[in-house]
Protein backbone atom coordinates (compact mmCIF):
# COMPACT_ATOMS: atom_id res chain seq x y z
CA UNK A 1 0.00 0.00 0.00
CA UNK A 2 1.74 3.32 -0.92
CA UNK A 3 2.24 5.76 1.64
CA UNK A 4 1.79 8.77 -0.39
CA UNK A 5 -1.70 10.39 -1.83
CA UNK A 6 -2.81 12.49 -4.84
CA UNK A 7 -4.45 15.53 -5.29
CA UNK A 8 -7.69 15.00 -7.12
CA UNK A 9 -7.85 18.94 -8.00
CA UNK A 10 -4.74 20.80 -7.34
CA UNK A 11 -6.33 24.07 -7.94
CA UNK A 12 -9.48 24.03 -5.47
CA UNK A 13 -6.87 22.18 -2.92
CA UNK A 14 -4.20 25.28 -3.11
CA UNK A 15 -7.31 27.90 -3.24
CA UNK A 16 -9.02 26.42 -0.41
CA UNK A 17 -5.41 26.26 2.02
CA UNK A 18 -4.77 29.73 0.64
CA UNK A 19 -8.11 31.21 1.76
CA UNK A 20 -7.46 30.86 5.14
CA UNK A 21 -4.06 31.85 5.14
CA UNK A 22 -4.92 34.93 3.37
CA UNK A 23 -5.11 38.34 5.63
CA UNK A 24 -7.39 39.52 2.86
CA UNK A 25 -9.64 36.96 2.72
CA UNK A 26 -12.64 36.17 5.65
CA UNK A 27 -11.95 32.43 4.87
CA UNK A 28 -10.77 30.72 8.38
CA UNK A 29 -11.15 27.59 7.65
CA UNK A 30 -11.30 24.90 5.34
CA UNK A 31 -12.00 20.80 5.20
CA UNK A 32 -10.55 18.48 3.33
CA UNK A 33 -11.40 14.35 2.93
CA UNK A 34 -10.87 11.24 0.78
CA UNK A 35 -12.40 10.91 -2.96
CA UNK A 36 -15.09 7.82 -2.89
CA UNK A 37 -12.79 6.49 0.41
CA UNK A 38 -9.49 6.04 -1.28
CA UNK A 39 -6.64 6.56 0.96
CA UNK A 40 -4.85 7.55 -1.87
CA UNK A 41 -6.77 10.31 -3.33
CA UNK A 42 -7.73 13.82 -1.46
CA UNK A 43 -9.84 16.69 -2.20
CA UNK A 44 -10.81 20.01 -1.09
CA UNK A 45 -14.85 20.04 0.55
CA UNK A 46 -15.53 23.05 1.28
CA UNK A 47 -14.70 26.39 3.27
CA UNK A 48 -16.24 28.68 5.40
CA UNK A 49 -15.61 32.00 8.23
CA UNK A 50 -17.74 30.93 10.82
CA UNK A 51 -14.70 29.93 13.14
CA UNK A 52 -14.42 26.80 15.48
CA UNK A 53 -17.90 26.23 15.86
CA UNK A 54 -18.84 26.29 12.27
CA UNK A 55 -15.35 24.43 11.89
CA UNK A 56 -16.43 21.92 14.12
CA UNK A 57 -19.97 20.82 12.76
CA UNK A 58 -18.37 20.06 9.29
CA UNK A 59 -16.90 16.56 10.88
CA UNK A 60 -18.93 13.29 10.68
CA UNK A 61 -18.22 9.81 12.65
CA UNK A 62 -18.02 8.32 9.24
CA UNK A 63 -15.68 9.64 7.46
CA UNK A 64 -12.18 10.19 7.17
CA UNK A 65 -11.38 14.28 7.30
CA UNK A 66 -8.68 17.02 7.10
CA UNK A 67 -9.10 20.67 8.22
CA UNK A 68 -7.17 23.68 8.69
CA UNK A 69 -8.36 26.60 10.74
CA UNK A 70 -7.02 30.05 11.67
CA UNK A 71 -7.25 31.47 14.96
CA UNK A 72 -5.88 35.15 16.67
CA UNK A 73 -3.96 34.36 19.29
CA UNK A 74 -3.35 37.09 22.11
CA UNK A 75 0.34 37.38 23.31
CA UNK A 76 1.78 40.31 25.66
CA UNK A 77 -1.14 42.42 24.19
CA UNK A 78 -0.49 41.81 20.58
CA UNK A 79 -2.56 39.56 18.63
CA UNK A 80 -0.66 36.81 16.56
CA UNK A 81 -1.99 34.30 13.47
CA UNK A 82 -2.30 30.84 14.07
CA UNK A 83 -3.03 27.93 12.24
CA UNK A 84 -4.33 24.98 13.18
CA UNK A 85 -4.06 21.46 11.45
CA UNK A 86 -6.81 18.74 12.43
CA UNK A 87 -6.85 14.93 10.85
CA UNK A 88 -10.96 13.20 12.46
CA UNK A 89 -10.88 9.70 12.02
CA UNK A 90 -15.09 9.27 12.53
CA UNK A 91 -15.64 6.97 15.79
CA UNK A 92 -17.90 4.74 12.81
CA UNK A 93 -15.42 4.35 10.40
CA UNK A 94 -14.96 0.60 8.93
CA UNK A 95 -12.51 -1.12 11.25
CA UNK A 96 -10.72 -2.62 8.17
CA UNK A 97 -10.00 1.27 6.69
CA UNK A 98 -8.80 2.71 9.64
CA UNK A 99 -5.09 1.31 8.88
CA UNK A 100 -5.00 2.22 5.32
CA UNK A 101 -6.13 5.58 6.31
CA UNK A 102 -3.49 5.58 8.95
CA UNK A 103 -0.30 4.43 6.48
CA UNK A 104 -1.23 7.66 4.27
CA UNK A 105 -1.62 10.00 7.30
CA UNK A 106 2.03 11.45 7.11
CA UNK A 107 1.33 12.37 3.49
CA UNK A 108 -1.33 14.03 3.55
CA UNK A 109 -0.61 16.10 7.10
CA UNK A 110 2.86 17.18 4.60
CA UNK A 111 0.31 19.11 2.28
CA UNK A 112 -1.01 21.58 5.33
CA UNK A 113 2.36 22.78 6.09
CA UNK A 114 3.16 25.24 7.86
CA UNK A 115 1.02 24.99 10.96
CA UNK A 116 1.34 26.00 15.07
CA UNK A 117 -0.68 23.23 16.49
CA UNK A 118 -2.31 19.71 14.99
CA UNK A 119 -4.91 17.67 16.56
CA UNK A 120 -5.96 13.98 16.07
CA UNK A 121 -9.41 13.47 17.14
CA UNK A 122 -12.86 11.54 17.16
CA UNK A 123 -14.69 14.05 19.15
CA UNK A 124 -16.13 17.56 18.81
CA UNK A 125 -15.38 18.97 21.73
CA UNK A 126 -12.10 18.54 20.80
CA UNK A 127 -12.45 21.29 18.74
CA UNK A 128 -14.02 23.95 20.54
CA UNK A 129 -12.52 27.57 20.50
CA UNK A 130 -11.31 27.04 23.92
CA UNK A 131 -9.62 24.03 24.01
CA UNK A 132 -7.86 24.97 21.01
CA UNK A 133 -6.70 28.18 22.35
CA UNK A 134 -5.42 26.42 25.26
CA UNK A 135 -3.28 23.61 22.83
CA UNK A 136 -2.07 26.94 21.18
CA UNK A 137 -1.12 28.79 24.60
CA UNK A 138 0.65 25.62 25.30
CA UNK A 139 2.43 26.30 22.16
CA UNK A 140 3.40 29.44 23.00
CA UNK A 141 4.38 28.87 26.21
CA UNK A 142 1.61 31.21 27.93
CA UNK A 143 0.06 29.00 30.08
CA UNK A 144 1.34 28.65 34.22
CA UNK A 145 3.10 25.77 35.37
CA UNK A 146 3.51 24.13 38.54
CA UNK A 147 4.81 20.73 39.60
CA UNK A 148 1.87 18.36 40.66
CA UNK A 149 2.17 15.72 43.77
CA UNK A 150 0.94 12.59 42.69
CA UNK A 151 -2.55 12.82 44.35
CA UNK A 152 -3.22 15.87 42.40
CA UNK A 153 -2.43 14.61 38.90
CA UNK A 154 -4.77 11.07 39.21
CA UNK A 155 -7.39 13.50 39.52
CA UNK A 156 -6.80 15.23 35.91
CA UNK A 157 -8.31 14.10 33.10
CA UNK A 158 -5.96 12.79 29.82
CA UNK A 159 -5.39 14.71 27.00
CA UNK A 160 -2.95 14.01 24.14
CA UNK A 161 -0.49 15.92 22.16
CA UNK A 162 0.06 19.09 23.87
CA UNK A 163 3.64 20.35 22.50
CA UNK A 164 3.75 21.08 18.54
CA UNK A 165 0.70 18.64 18.16
CA UNK A 166 -2.24 17.47 20.50
CA UNK A 167 -3.49 13.92 19.74
CA UNK A 168 -6.75 12.81 21.39
CA UNK A 169 -6.19 9.00 20.96
CA UNK A 170 -10.03 7.83 19.64
CA UNK A 171 -12.01 4.56 18.87
CA UNK A 172 -9.01 3.15 16.19
CA UNK A 173 -9.85 -0.62 15.95
CA UNK A 174 -10.68 -3.82 18.30
CA UNK A 175 -9.21 -4.06 21.16
CA UNK A 176 -8.01 -8.08 20.39
CA UNK A 177 -4.73 -8.98 20.60
CA UNK A 178 -4.63 -12.06 18.76
CA UNK A 179 -4.63 -11.50 15.08
CA UNK A 180 -4.08 -14.17 11.62
CA UNK A 181 -1.77 -12.86 8.68
CA UNK A 182 -3.90 -12.07 5.96
CA UNK A 183 -1.95 -10.09 3.35
CA UNK A 184 0.67 -8.06 2.71
CA UNK A 185 1.07 -4.03 2.43
CA UNK A 186 3.80 -2.68 0.43
CA UNK A 187 5.57 0.36 1.72
CA UNK A 188 8.17 2.65 0.33
CA UNK A 189 9.44 5.65 1.59
CA UNK A 190 12.57 7.11 0.08
CA UNK A 191 14.71 4.02 0.70
CA UNK A 192 13.89 -0.18 0.17
CA UNK A 193 10.83 -1.60 -0.07
CA UNK A 194 9.23 -2.93 2.88
CA UNK A 195 6.19 -5.13 3.27
CA UNK A 196 3.81 -5.23 6.33
CA UNK A 197 1.34 -7.56 7.44
CA UNK A 198 -1.94 -6.46 7.35
CA UNK A 199 -1.99 -6.92 11.14
CA UNK A 200 0.91 -4.36 11.84
CA UNK A 201 -1.36 -1.86 11.51
CA UNK A 202 -4.02 -2.96 13.34
CA UNK A 203 -2.15 -3.68 16.66
CA UNK A 204 -0.69 -0.50 16.04
CA UNK A 205 -3.65 0.73 16.05
CA UNK A 206 -4.71 -1.13 19.51
CA UNK A 207 -1.87 1.17 21.26
CA UNK A 208 -3.02 4.08 20.45
CA UNK A 209 -7.20 3.08 21.26
CA UNK A 210 -8.61 4.45 24.35
CA UNK A 211 -11.54 1.24 24.88
CA UNK A 212 -8.43 -1.34 24.93
CA UNK A 213 -6.17 -2.09 27.63
CA UNK A 214 -3.11 -2.05 25.25
CA UNK A 215 0.01 -0.33 25.95
CA UNK A 216 2.61 -1.89 23.67
CA UNK A 217 3.19 -3.54 20.72
CA UNK A 218 6.36 -5.11 19.17
CA UNK A 219 6.95 -5.66 15.46
CA UNK A 220 9.94 -7.52 13.86
CA UNK A 221 11.15 -8.76 10.34
CA UNK A 222 9.68 -12.80 9.38
CA UNK A 223 11.82 -14.91 10.01
CA UNK A 224 15.00 -12.39 10.64
CA UNK A 225 15.23 -11.88 7.33
CA UNK A 226 15.92 -8.10 5.96
CA UNK A 227 16.93 -9.16 2.71
CA UNK A 228 13.32 -9.38 1.98
CA UNK A 229 11.55 -7.10 4.62
CA UNK A 230 8.36 -8.15 5.70
CA UNK A 231 7.06 -7.00 8.76
CA UNK A 232 4.77 -8.61 10.93
CA UNK A 233 3.50 -8.81 14.63
CA UNK A 234 6.20 -10.57 17.50
CA UNK A 235 3.31 -9.38 20.12
CA UNK A 236 1.66 -6.61 22.45
CA UNK A 237 0.13 -6.45 25.77
CA UNK A 238 -1.04 -4.29 28.76
CA UNK A 239 2.08 -3.64 31.22
CA UNK A 240 4.98 -1.31 31.35
CA UNK A 241 8.46 -1.83 29.59
CA UNK A 242 9.90 -5.10 31.45
CA UNK A 243 7.12 -6.94 29.08
CA UNK A 244 8.20 -5.53 26.00
CA UNK A 245 12.37 -6.35 27.07
CA UNK A 246 11.02 -9.80 27.13
CA UNK A 247 10.24 -9.63 23.31
CA UNK A 248 13.81 -8.08 22.25
CA UNK A 249 16.20 -10.45 21.80
CA UNK A 250 19.72 -10.12 21.35
CA UNK A 251 19.91 -11.30 17.00
CA UNK A 252 16.63 -9.16 16.03
CA UNK A 253 15.89 -5.94 14.92
CA UNK A 254 12.54 -5.07 16.09
CA UNK A 255 10.27 -2.03 16.78
CA UNK A 256 8.13 -0.93 19.46
CA UNK A 257 4.95 1.65 20.03
CA UNK A 258 4.63 2.22 24.01
CA UNK A 259 1.80 4.17 25.56
CA UNK A 260 2.94 6.27 28.61
CA UNK A 261 1.40 9.00 30.91
CA UNK A 262 3.42 11.86 31.57
CA UNK A 263 2.02 14.95 33.75
CA UNK A 264 2.20 18.35 31.71
CA UNK A 265 0.88 21.38 32.32
CA UNK A 266 -0.88 19.75 35.36
CA UNK A 267 -3.21 17.26 33.74
CA UNK A 268 -1.82 13.36 32.72
CA UNK A 269 -1.02 13.36 29.11
CA UNK A 270 -0.63 10.51 27.00
CA UNK A 271 2.31 10.12 25.00
CA UNK A 272 3.48 7.58 22.65
CA UNK A 273 6.73 6.43 22.53
CA UNK A 274 8.68 4.78 19.38
CA UNK A 275 11.31 2.36 19.97
CA UNK A 276 13.49 0.99 17.75
CA UNK A 277 15.88 -2.32 18.92
CA UNK A 278 18.85 -3.27 16.84
CA UNK A 279 20.29 -6.24 19.36
CA UNK A 280 23.84 -6.38 20.41
CA UNK A 281 24.32 -9.74 17.89
CA UNK A 282 23.13 -8.04 14.88
CA UNK A 283 25.49 -8.54 12.36
CA UNK A 284 27.11 -5.30 10.55
CA UNK A 285 25.71 -5.80 7.15
CA UNK A 286 21.99 -6.01 8.53
CA UNK A 287 22.52 -3.30 10.72
CA UNK A 288 23.31 -1.15 7.77
CA UNK A 289 20.51 -2.70 5.57
CA UNK A 290 17.76 -1.70 8.51
CA UNK A 291 19.28 2.28 7.95
CA UNK A 292 16.93 1.75 3.93
CA UNK A 293 14.13 0.80 5.95
CA UNK A 294 13.95 3.62 8.48
CA UNK A 295 11.91 6.02 6.76
CA UNK A 296 8.93 3.34 5.99
CA UNK A 297 9.15 2.15 9.85
CA UNK A 298 9.11 5.60 11.00
CA UNK A 299 5.88 6.36 9.07
CA UNK A 300 3.67 3.61 10.26
CA UNK A 301 4.46 4.04 13.66
CA UNK A 302 3.57 7.88 12.93
CA UNK A 303 2.83 10.24 15.45
CA UNK A 304 4.98 9.71 18.34
CA UNK A 305 6.12 11.61 20.89
CA UNK A 306 9.63 10.28 21.56
CA UNK A 307 12.16 8.56 19.25
CA UNK A 308 14.32 5.76 21.33
CA UNK A 309 17.37 4.13 19.83
CA UNK A 310 18.78 1.50 21.68
CA UNK A 311 21.15 -1.79 21.46
CA UNK A 312 21.07 -3.08 25.48
CA UNK A 313 18.49 -4.17 27.72
CA UNK A 314 19.45 -1.90 30.53
CA UNK A 315 17.58 1.12 28.06
CA UNK A 316 14.46 -0.96 27.80
CA UNK A 317 13.71 0.07 31.82
CA UNK A 318 10.45 1.94 32.62
CA UNK A 319 13.06 4.69 34.25
CA UNK A 320 15.03 5.51 31.22
CA UNK A 321 11.96 5.50 29.42
CA UNK A 322 10.61 7.97 31.29
CA UNK A 323 13.04 9.80 31.41
CA UNK A 324 13.38 10.55 28.25
CA UNK A 325 9.45 11.19 27.73
CA UNK A 326 9.93 13.94 30.56
CA UNK A 327 12.62 15.68 29.19
CA UNK A 328 11.12 16.36 25.85
CA UNK A 329 7.97 17.51 27.09
CA UNK A 330 9.87 19.60 29.80
CA UNK A 331 8.00 17.80 32.82
CA UNK A 332 11.34 16.55 33.98
CA UNK A 333 12.07 18.29 37.40
CA UNK A 334 15.86 19.05 37.47
CA UNK A 335 16.24 20.18 40.99
CA UNK A 336 18.46 18.03 43.07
Amino acid sequence: MATEVSIVDETAWKAGISGVRSDTDDTNWAVFSHENQDPSRVKFLLSGAGGAAEFASQFQDDGVFYGLLRMEHTIDMSTAIKFVYVHWVGKNVPFAKKGRFGVVSGSVKALFNPFHVSIETNTISDLSSDNIMTLLEDTAGTTQKKVLDASEGISRPERGFTSTSAVKRGSNIGSSNQYNSTSVQKVSSGGGAVAFDDQVPAVIGDVRNDASDTTWCVVSYQDNNLKKPYIISLGSGSGTADEIKGLLANDIVAYALYRVTDVVDEIPTVKFVYISWVGEDVKPMSKAKISTHKGALEEMFYPNHVKIFVTQHSEVTQAAIMDKVMSASGSKSHVK
